[in-house]
């Protein structure tokens, strides 16, 4: 839905500017490979107005033979605001067109054509003009500066003219005003229906015929033309003066538009006042400064009045040119193997410039490898010939023929004719030849292999015309120079000597090489020497001793240990020998063994040791090769173990009561023994029995002190236990073996107990009359303490009888 009133639509253009970008949206738009300069931004007019447009102008220049795509752009502040407008700048000569251009709100977009700046490439330049909108509210007219494309600039800025000075009173006549929306390139037109204050009287039959003028089309759609109203007056925004105010949309059901004519009609209401807006499309946007348009008005069928509208197009233009000669530009590369060239190298050359109608012009040229030199303007249609010198140095490097992409060529107007200079550079190269020699005795020498083979390594850093590089040569013991392969002329080669294969038997002394250093030269070869020194070499190895394990502390420092060895080198020598290693002695060493010889070791079993059980003997190193003048260490190290002995307890049973002992009774012995050699303390207990099967104990270390306990045993019915005895106290575990310990425990009969005597009832008397019963009573307790007292002496002598009974 379009705005509502003249007003309403402006803010809406505004908007769409600002949504839209404009028609520059479809352009091209910043970075540019090429960037015109912008300068002289200015107004054209001393004086402006607040809220109306205004007219700038630019100049800009492009570098010659600019890339595309080429544009600049010219920022604009708040204040100035573009409109929207899309315009071109055309070439003042044949008007072409140089750059399309749109008035953003916020900037200037211009691009240029890429096909006139390509043949138009030199001294481009021109000018552009472009409208904005002034937004800077003033009260009286002032000087302003703006800041717009980075550029300073001052206008006077008047107050705006449409406060209202005259027909400030209210009025609404027939009357058509519109304005240009620039990003659609359309017009909109407000077409007012006369009404007097108070508005339209009711039922009236209205009729309203927009006409546009030359290079429009009326618009008509579902959508326009629109029919507004309002039955509110008040101040207008912008100059105040009393107008119809807050218009509101007609629904399309209480009108009709003609599809083909565009002809509004619609029946008054009592109060109202009424416009039509129309739309009409311009044909020719840009190209006319003036756009016209006629309204006629009926009422209830009669012609009433019309209205004649005029909208003025301002968007902008510009003009520019381009010189039209021909330049060429010179690319020199260099290929070939040569690198590192100096920076300096320049390389030169002449050129012919054959004029049409004209005398041929002559120069010369200097460009530098991978540089390019520029030639002068000269007319369009000229043929060039160019010509090299051929370069003679560095002096190391051999330069091909000169080659030019193109030659004898004709210069097109507006164009760079690129021309790409290829020399061939190839280093020169050179070698050098290597022989070798060997100095020793009679046997050294003898000790090198016939088919032996050395390496040398050569290296030199770049130079002119090369990178570093290096290389190897192998040389054989014969004597037969060897020759290396290309070097580059000029390079300082160092020459080194790779360690030779060892040789079993022999050392090899510091080479001599001469000359060690050297400079390849153009077709001389130099001559190197490589001297050996050999003498022959022998090693050996040590050995110490070391016991370890549980039962280490048994075996006495200094015990011999018998060590046999073999060796054997690659050539078949055999050797052989035996050694004596005393234990936690120092190292017995072994001397004299050939260089390169592999030792095998073998250790004899160790003498027995109570207590000791040897386990492998284990070498640091074994199958070992022997290197020259060395004496290499070997660890021999014996694991023990120590060996475990046990006890063994049997249970005897002594005494009179020892047949009343069942054989199954079971007896605990507890044993123990301190920390020793090789172990920690220790305890166990062992269970026999009383049917004299002997029980052995758990593992217990040789040489351990074993203390014996008994536990109290259980109680047996019918015997006392008196106490037992070890035949052994004190038992030592020995190498393997069982000692065994007899436990003696002796056990009594327990004596029979005397059955306690019945003490006899006494006959109860007859009660005496008169007595008292307390005297009766007492002669009768002492008759029964009597009486008792002649049974416990009798139960005494019976016991005495069977004791000494028992012991008979």
């Amino acid at each position: 839905m379009r705005g509502l009133g003249r007003s309403v639509a402006a803010a809406s253009t505004a908007l769409l500017l600002l949504v839209t970008g404009g028609v520059g949206a479809a352009m091209a738009a910043p970075p540019y490979a090429t960037t015109a300069t912008v300068t002289n931004i200015q107004f054209v007019n001393n004086t402006v107005t607040s809220g109306s447009s205004a007219e700038m102008t630019a100049d800009w220049t492009l570098p010659d033979n600019p890339s595309s795509p080429a544009g600049f752009t010219i920022a604009l502040p708040p204040e100035l605001a573009g409109r929207g407008d899309t315009f071109t700048i055309k070439a003042q000569d044949t008007g072409a067109t140089i750059a399309t251009c749109v008035a953003q709100p916020t900037q200037l977009v211009c691009d240029f054509d890429s096909a006139y700046i390509s043949d138009n490439s030199r001294n481009l330049k021109g000018n552009v003009n472009f409208w904005v909108k002034v937004n800077k509210t003033v009260t009286q007219t002032q000087e302003e500066t703006f800041e717009v494309g980075g550029q300073t600039v001052k206008v006077n800025v008047s107050p705006s003219t449409e406060t209202c000075g005259t027909n400030c009173d209210f009025v609404w006549n027939y009357k058509k005003d519109g304005s240009y929306d620039y990003a659609k390139d359309e017009v909109d037109w407000y077409v007012h229906v006369e009404a007097p204050l108070g508005g339209m009287a009711g039922g009236l039959n209205v009729e309203v015929r927009d006409t546009p003028g030359p290079n429009q089309e009326l618009i008509v759609n579902d959508s326009t033309p629109e029919l507004q109203r309002t039955n509110e007056i008040g101040p207008r925004p912008g100059d105040g003066a009393t107008r119809p105010i807050n218009w509101q949309l007609v629904p399309r059901s209480e009108y009709t538009v003609d599809p083909t004519t565009g002809v509004v009609k619609f029946t008054t209401q009592q109060g109202y006042y009424y416009q039509v807006e129309y739309r009409t499309k311009v044909t020719n946007p840009g190209q006319a400064t003036e756009y016209t348009n006629t309204a006629e008005f009926a009422i209830n069928g009669q012609t009433d009045g019309s209205a004649n509208g005029l909208v003025r197009y301002a968007g902008g233009g510009g003009t520019g040119i381009g010189e039209n000669v021909g330049v060429f530009q010179i690319t020199k590369k260099v290929e070939g193997n040569a690198v590192n060239l100096p920076a300096d190298l320049k390389f030169t050359g002449d050129y012919v410039v054959n004029v049409p109608d004209s005398a041929a012009l002559t120069g010369s040229f200097e460009v530098a490898a991978n540089g390019t030199w520029k030639s002068p303007e000269f007319p369009r249609g000229s043929t060039v010939t160019l010509m090299e010198v051929k370069p003679t140095s560095p002096a190391n490097i051999a330069w091909g023929e000169p080659t030019f992409s193109q030659n004898n060529f004709t210069l097109e107007g507006g164009k760079l004719a690129e021309v790409v200079l290829t020399n061939k550079a190839d280093v020169k190269v050179g070698n050098f030849s290597a022989a070798k020699s060997l100095e020793g005795t009679a046997g050294a020498l003898d000790l090198v292999p016939s088919d032996a083979q050395f390496v040398l390594d050569y290296s030199y850093p770049a130079g002119v015309g090369f990178p570093a590089g290096s290389g190897t040569l192998t040389v054989g013991a014969d004597g037969k120079p060897v020759t290396s392969g290309d070097l580059p002329v000029g390079a300082n080669v160092t020459v080194t000597e790779q360690t030779p294969a060892p040789v079993e038997g022999l050392a090899w002394g510091k080479p001599v090489i001469s000359p060690e250093n050297f400079t390849v030269a153009d077709g001389t070869a130099v001559e190197v020497k490589v001297t050996n020194p050999v003498t022959e070499t022998l090693g050996g190895f040590s050995l110490k001793k070391s016991v370890s394990g549980g039962a280490s502390g048994l075996v006495p420092e200094g015990t011999l240990f018998t060590v046999d060895y073999t060796w054997t080198t690659d050539d078949g020598k055999t050797g052989s020998g035996t050694v004596e290693v005393p234990a936690g002695g120092d190292p017995v060493t072994v001397e004299g063994v050939p260089a390169g010889a592999v030792v095998t070791l073998t250790e004899k079993a160790a003498d027995p040791i109570a207590g000791v059980d040897w386990l492998d003997p284990v070498f640091s190193e074994n199958g070992f090769t022997v290197l020259p003048g060395t004496v290499i260490a070997i660890d021999l190290d014996n694991p023990t173990q120590l060996r475990q002995g046990a006890i063994g307890i049997r249970k005897a049973i002594e005494g009179n009561g020892s047949t009343l002992i069942p054989a199954d009774t079971q007896f605990t012995v507890e044993y123990s023994y301190p920390a020793g050699t090789g172990f920690e303390a220790g305890s166990g207990e062992i269970v026999v029995r009383a049917d004299g099967v002997v029980v052995q104990s758990d593992p217990i270390p040789y040489g351990a002190t074993v203390t014996l306990k008994e536990l109290t045993p259980g109680a047996v019915p019918g015997v006392t236990w008196t106490g037992g005895t070890f035949d052994i106290e004190n038992v030592t575990a020995g190498d393997g073996t069982v000692q065994n310990v007899v436990l003696t425990n002796t056990y009594e009969k327990t004596p029979e107990k005397p059955t306690k005597p019945t003490t006899p009832t006494t006959p109860e008397k007859p009660a005496q009359p008169g007595l008292p019963v307390t005297g009766a009573e007492d002669g009768a307790l002492l008759g029964l303490a009597g009486v008792a007292g002649l049974m416990l002496a009798a139960g005494v002598t019976l016991m005495a009888r069977k004791r000494i009974a028992s012991r008979r």
